[in-house]
């Protein structure tokens, strides 16, 4: 599942119908194979036993890590989305007009001693261009070495240079992105032309595989790591967390059911204990819950839901939390009063709300998945309006006006997609986001062919196995601060479409 960089509007305290996110399906997403698939010789070093850890900064509508590119003096530095939703490596190229002024850029030609294009014979190379649901990235495909950590893994043909984006980006400078997705070597082919009607083009590599990467790990802690000294973070955020690779698998993962993603199958959602009806009976005629499954994507702000199920999940949790219940008025849905009751940001009312359960896997190999309170629910700002009235001769007006201070606004932190399946059979689709990764070390593993993800409520700062726990302090769960989200959010689209071009490989370097 690659990235949407789009702007969606929070569900507050409106009908959700008019809040849906323009996600659409754009058919399956497919990987171009080589010629010679057995030539590539994966390339990597960095095996202690912390050696290739890298901090995770929160972002507020996403996580980023550094990365070097190439081999120049200094390093070419690049900070880039962290994505667990898309597989492929994408930097601005200097010869990128639309990239921002201030965005950093990318320079190979007589900078990096390991930079190389390979065009052809015509003195063409390959143009990418990658088309979401808010908009495109044109790239063209080089080959050198990106660092994460102290990871080193050759692209070669991988290294995608951003030349032109059309996308609604969230982010002031958006240096790229590092995608940690499950391989898509087996599932995508594309020829060149608009049409799909020309020549293969060259197999494009992911991190992980051409790294030969088997498991790794990311989390982000939302409380205050208190023994590095660190004060307040990005976007208001405080913590950091931690991407390491070749971690393990862990002994109770769950069996990947995703072809094009990493994806669990959705057994159950609870609210306190109390199934969750996931199903649109006013379609359907049934009450039986739709089967499902669930994309844990560190690449997407919130957690993404279809229509109904956020809307059945909002209302399960008013029935159980007094403040939500005691105000239900006979003209509004429940799911409407859960998002009004929630705004005000009383502490006393949510340390009250309920917990969420997402049951995932199926038959003996389940994991319950719990979020608090504190987990799904962010912070946002608003500012303060006045009435103000205005007399107009013989008419007195009454308007409101901005004071120029902010509060706080508590938000769900969901969001809505289209109904869509990830694969057939799944058609109840949920994507839990960045607040998933705030409370659970998230563990995807390649190993024995067999894909896999497990969770873990210990998030370690860099540093070794006896690094700090950004979670807990010496057994005690330290105090937690709730994500600060300010600006648009980052939603996930469920496919791509890749369509291959020409580039003059004298312009792109």
């Amino acid at each position: 599942m690659l990235l949407v960089l789009a702007a969606v509007t929070l569900c507050q305290a409106t009908d959700l119908g008019s809040r849906q996110a323009s996600v659409n399906a754009a058919g399956s997403l497919q990987l171009i194979r080589s010629s010679a698939p057995d030539a590539h010789l994966a390339t990597a070093t960095g095996m202690g036993s912390d050696a290739s850890c890298v901090v995770v900064h929160d972002k507020g509508s996403y996580l980023s890590v550094e990365i070097e590119v190439g081999t120049s003096t200094p390093p070419q530095t690049f900070e880039v989305v962290a994505d667990t939703g898309s597989d492929s490596v994408i930097v601005p190229s200097c010869r990128c007009q639309t990239c921002g002024q201030e965005a950093k850029c990318f320079t190979g030609t007589n900078k990096s001693s390991t930079f190389l294009m390979q065009p052809e014979r015509n003195g063409d190379i390959p143009a990418v261009v990658m088309t979401f649901g808010s908009g495109k990235i044109e790239s063209v495909m080089a080959t050198d070495v990106v660092k994460v950590g102290t990871q080193s893994v050759r692209m070669d043909n991988s290294l995608l240079l951003m030349l032109d984006q059309d996308l609604d980006v969230p982010i002031t400078n958006f240096e790229g992105i590092m995608g940690l997705g499950l391989p898509q070597s087996a599932h995508r082919s594309a020829k060149r032309g608009a049409n799909g009607s020309g020549d293969d083009v060259p197999r494009i590599w992911g991190f992980l595989e051409a790294g030969n990467i088997q498991t790794f790990s990311i989390c982000v802690s939302p409380t205050s790591p208190t023994t590095t000294g660190a004060g307040g973070g990005d976007d208001g955020n405080i913590g950091v967390g931690a991407l390491r690779f070749n971690t393990g698998q862990l002994a109770d993962a769950i069996p990947s059911v995703g072809h094009h993603h990493w994806a669990l199958k959705l057994a159950e959602m609870t609210v306190s204990g109390q199934v969750v009806n996931l199903l649109d009976t006013a379609t359907s005629g049934s009450a039986t819950q739709l089967s499902g499954a669930v994309i844990p994507d560190s690449g997407t702000t919130l957690m993404m839901g279809p229509r109904h199920g956020v809307k059945s999940l909002f209302a399960a949790i008013c029935d159980t939390w007094d403040a939500c219940k005691n105000a239900v008025q006979a003209d509004e849905a429940k799911f409407i009063t859960f998002q009004r009751v929630l705004q005000d940001c009383d502490d006393v009312k949510l340390q009250s709300l309920p917990s969420m359960t997402f049951k995932l896997g199926e038959g003996s190999t389940t994991k319950d998945i719990t979020l608090t309170g504190e987990d799904y629910v962010m912070v946002t700002k608003k500012e303060k309006m006045e009435e103000v009235v205005k007399h107009l001769g013989d008419i007195t007006m009454h308007a409101a006006q901005p004071t120029g201070q902010v509060e706080n606004l508590c938000v769900p932190a969901f969001g809505l997609m289209d109904e869509m399946a990830a694969d057939p059979g799944q058609e109840n689709l949920w994507i839990l986001g960045t607040p998933l990764f705030a409370k659970y070390t998230v563990t995807y593993s390649l190993q024995a062919s067999a894909e896999t993800i497990g969770f873990s409520t210990h998030c370690s700062q860099c540093g070794g196995a006896g690094g700090t726990d950004l979670l807990r302090d010496q057994g005690n769960i330290k105090t937690k601060t709730r994500r600060v989200l300010n600006g648009p959010v980052r939603v996930s689209h469920i496919h791509d479409q890749i369509i291959k071009g020409k580039a003059k490989a004298a312009d792109h370097v």
